[in-house]
């Protein structure tokens, strides 16, 4: 690539200074020592770190089509594989374009009250710690409540987070989220065959991806059998899914009629077999919506603990915040009344400290992304070749005190509305 960075070492490449420091750390000793933009490698693989906003726009907003796939894990799974995480190309975009809409504010105002009960949940045991004086586990607290949620709304399943422990749900769930080092470093080193022999399909363990996967199967297949309808994500996808058959029946005629208007001679058999080769699938398999409803647990588990128990954390330091949020809710809901979801858009100081908490502690450091074809990143004489790799330093990008001076500090105000322009 030509450009400045750490040296690497043979085969291990730039990897171990990511387990000498925390991560954070090295992504700011990396931002003084070279800069905005620089190159490392994973293991033998080229990789250029970007914390310049220009050049992020070009990768993530302008030039996006060249930029879609995130890193090739070198394993095989039935399921796991049909996900927005894991699928590429075509595949991927199709999965976004008919996932995203289940995300909608309309669709998510329909699993509202079922996040209430949990925040109800949550603010009973919260009461009780309070009430006795005891010391609170943010961290294990927030990961009750974001397990609590993504049982409930991903998966129907009620469980007792905060009490029960040893629920399979909860002990499935971390089960996952603690792959061994040597699976996640052969799905990238090793070459499939050798995957295969060793049946490694994930980097998961399987048996409690097949947990999962089973609760979703047994929920669809309920669902389907007594016609039940519930408000939550996995009755979302399987709307979407059922809707999309449907859009796929009348795309089917629609392309049929047009294919034979074009070519009367055609045998019905061969343009019914070109058709079905040759079009976009609009709906989700039942496959690619139990990934679907995984990838829930994976995305949302320790993204959301983390994210509320930092947002926590800075409001015990800063009580004044505090106090202003506080103010802010209690004059725009009854007190008698829950929270309306339509609430929630009529809070901006809350909004900001939010915001500032995600900018001091992003649930990731980077976002990444492979290139698909050979790419020339502006007028900085840097070629990208395809299957090179782009890491995005979000937590460079957000300590940095050029866009957010006084970075280290908590300061919710820079995120208001007359503030934003600033950034």
């Amino acid at each position: 690539m030509g450009v400045n960075g750490p040296k690497p070492l043979p085969a291990l490449g730039n990897i171990l200074m990511l387990y000498l420091k925390p991560f954070p750390i090295v992504e700011l000793e990396l931002l003084d020592k070279y800069g905005k933009i620089y190159g490392a490698f994973n293991g033998n693989l080229p990789v250029l770190t970007l914390s310049d906003p220009t050049f992020i726009k070009l990768i993530l907003i302008k030039d996006f089509h060249n930029f879609t796939n995130r890193r090739k894990f070198n394993t095989k799974h039935e399921i796991l594989d049909s996900n927005v995480l894991y699928s590429r190309d075509e595949k991927w975009k199709r999965m976004r374009s008919i996932s995203s809409p289940v995300f909608s504010n309309i669709k998510l105002k329909k699993v509202y009250p079922l996040l209430m009960e949990c925040v109800n949940d949550f603010l009973v045991v919260l009461r009780d710690y309070t009430q006795k004086g005891e010391e609170i586990d943010l961290k294990e607290l927030s990961g009750n409540l974001s397990m609590d949620v993504i049982a409930r709304c991903a998966f129907a399943t009620k469980i007792n987070a905060y009490r029960d422990r040893n629920n399979p749900f909860i002990t499935s769930a971390k089960n996952i989220f603690h792959p061994t080092v040597f699976k996640i470093g052969a799905s990238f080193l090793a070459p499939e065959s050798l995957l295969k022999f060793l049946n490694i399909t994930s980097i998961f363990d399987e048996k409690s991806n097949e947990f999962f996967f089973n609760i979703s199967r047994e929920l669809m297949n309920k669902r389907r059998i007594n016609k039940e309808k519930h408000n939550d994500f996995l009755q979302l996808l399987v709307d979407t899914a059922d809707e999309g058959e449907e859009a796929d029946k009348n795309h089917k005629q629609s392309a049929l009629k047009e294919d034979m208007t074009q070519n009367a001679n055609l045998p019905k058999e061969l343009s019914n077999e070109i058709i079905n080769k040759n079009r976009k699938r609009l709906s989700l398999t039942d496959n690619e919506i139990i990934s679907q409803s995984w990838l829930f647990l994976l995305a949302g588990y320790e993204t959301a603990s983390t994210a509320i128990a930092f947002c926590f954390y800075e409001l015990a330091l800063n009580p004044d915040i505090q106090d202003k949020v506080y103010d802010e809710i209690q004059a725009a809901i009854d007190p008698n009344a829950q929270m309306d979801y339509d609430i929630l858009s009529t809070l901006p100081y809350l909004d900001a400290v939010i915001s500032e908490s995600l900018r001091r502690y992003p649930p990731f450091c980077r976002v990444e992304r492979e290139v698909k074809s050979d790419y020339q990143l502006a007028d900085t004489g840097i070629t990208l070749k395809a299957g090179d790799l782009v890491h995005i330093s979000i937590y460079a990008v957000h300590h940095n005190e050029e866009y957010f001076p006084n970075a280290q500090k908590f300061i919710p105000e820079r995120f208001l509305a007359e503030n934003r322009h600033t950034i």
